[in-house]
């Protein structure tokens, strides 16, 4: 008895009402709701394959320990792929070992890169201090240059004195 439409109220304000994100937000909601046909159909696979790993096992009086889902493996590889639960059960090996492998990866990436931002920062460092000592050496030079012209201005001044 699915009408399509939502089985729950929700109070929201009358300015909220009419905004657009709202009603997007809304049908969003309504279209993850499941139909009941298909969550009937999920419990009616999950109990048929419940019933092909207990039923040989009750058949056979063997301990529920003992008996393998290798029964139930063909009925599964014929499912539908939308009934196939593995997903329930977290990642898989091959899943986890290539997110691993792939943080590991960024990992040293990261890594280099901040060993390529140090050496930068020690380069500039090193560079910045080189540009100082460059400076200091200019400022000496200037002034030395211009006692020199000092010098010259006032042995020319006295020549000319002196040729007067």
């Amino acid at each position: 008895m699915d009408s399509g439409k939502p089985q729950f109220w929700l109070s929201v304000s009358a300015k909220m009402a009419f905004e657009p994100i709202f009603w997007e937000w809304m049908s969003g909601m309504i279209k993850m709701r499941k139909p009941h046909s298909a969550r009937l159909l999920q419990a009616a696979a999950i109990a048929a394959l419940m019933m092909a790993v207990g039923a040989p096992a009750a058949l056979a009086d063997v301990n529920l320990s003992q008996a393998t889902p290798e029964a139930a493996m063909p009925a599964a590889r014929q499912a539908p792929a939308y009934l196939r639960v593995a997903g329930l059960f977290g990642e898989s090996d091959e899943e986890k070992a290539a997110r691993l492998a792939h943080e590991q990866n960024q990992d040293t990436q990261i890594n280099q890169l901040n060993q390529q931002v140090n050496d930068l920062q020690q380069s500039i460092t090193r560079l910045t201090g080189h540009v100082e000592m460059l400076d200091h050496r200019l400022d000496e030079a200037n002034s030395r240059i211009d006692r020199m012209q000092k010098d010259f201005n006032y042995k020319i001044c006295t020549m000319t004195a002196q040729q007067l």
